[in-house]
Formats: C-alpha cells, structure tokens, sequence
C-alpha cells in the first residue's frame, strides 16, 4: 500500500471515530434530508455554479484535496454536492438498472452543456465490511461511473477525477437497510 493510500486510511479512520463519537455525520432520515439531482434542469442548476477559487488551487491542488471530501464540499458555494440516485446493490459497483443509466444519460447532457467543468466523481459505501474494503469499493463505484460516462456518452475523461471515501461521509444512518441503501452512492462535486 502506498504512502498515499495509507494516508488516506488513517484520516478516514480519524473522521469516523471523530463522527461516532460525537454524532456528526449521521442524518436522521436520509428521505429528509437528501436533495437529488436527476433531471438535466437540476443537474445544470447545480453544476453551473463555479466552485469558489482558493489560492493555489491549479492542477495539483485539485490532486491535493481530492483526498479531503470536506475541503472539497467547502469549495461549493451552497455546500451540496449533485447527487444522483445511483444506488449500489451491497458489495458491488454494477450500474445495473435502467434508470441509473438513464440518469446518468442526463449527467452527460449537463456536462455537454458546461464543456469546460471538471467534477470528482465520489464514491461512497455503507459501513458493512472492513474499512479497507469499503474503500475500494468506493473507488470502483467511482470508476464505474466514470467508465459509464466515457464510454456510453463520450464524456472526455479528463474532465472527470475518480475519488473514494469508504465509509467515512454516511448521508443516513447504518443502523437500517435503507440506510445502508442510501449511503451505498456517487455524487459528483465540482472543482472547476
């Protein structure tokens, strides 16, 4: 495992322990609280807000803060992320339903409207499984959003930064099936 990867682990474990202990990062009920963004209109209205510039943040400054899920959502003028209801049967990274496609199809029409925006495509998992596994998972769910793009829509991949964070960023509880289901996701945050 490299230095990188290790880091990461480590501040995950850090954050968790952090929210567990103080009950930060755990909605009550993820139907209330969870704004999606599925329709090209909404997907357009959320993207086409430019992330607040931060000193120094050209190329690797983006690759820097990859890595800081909350660095990054404090880049976003409203603080949300667009979120997409692609939702991961447990253990996998399959984009396997029509809809999901069908969703992702609008994501690709915003992104062909806004030609010049760069997102990280976050992936998520629940808190099933070792912290090591629910981190690659959530890179593969990123990844697979990405493939999906580049290869179903001609999305440009360098327009797209592939980014897990396990299970460190639930949006409801893991206590419930639903939950788990909600937490089991991809959002896409603007950098550029």
């Amino acid at each position: 495992m490299n230095n990188d990867r290790k880091y990461l682990c480590l501040t995950i474990h850090v954050v968790m322990i952090v929210a567990l202990t103080f009950g930060a990062a755990t909605p009550v009920s993820a139907q209330d609280t969870i704004t999606y963004h599925e329709t090209e209109d909404d997907i357009l209205k959320v993207l086409s807000v430019a992330p607040m510039q931060k000193k120094g943040l050209d190329d690797k400054g983006v690759e820097r803060i990859v890595s800081d899920y909350e660095e990054l959502i404090g880049l976003l003028p409203n603080g949300e992320p667009a979120r997409a209801r692609i939702l991961f049967d447990t253990n996998s990274s399959d984009i396997h339903d029509a809809r999901s496609r069908k969703i992702l199809g609008e994501y690709a029409k915003a992104l062909d409207t806004l030609h010049d925006i760069v997102l990280v495509v976050a992936g998520h998992a629940d808190s099933r499984g070792s912290d090591a596994n629910n981190l690659k998972l959530s890179i593969k769910r990123a990844q697979a959003i990405v493939d999906f793009l580049v290869s179903m829509h001609q999305v440009d991949a360098r327009r797209l930064i592939v980014s897990g964070y396990g299970e460190a960023y639930p949006v409801a509880s893991n206590r419930t099936a639903d939950g788990q289901r909600q937490n089991r996701r991809v959002e896409f945050i603007r950098v550029k």
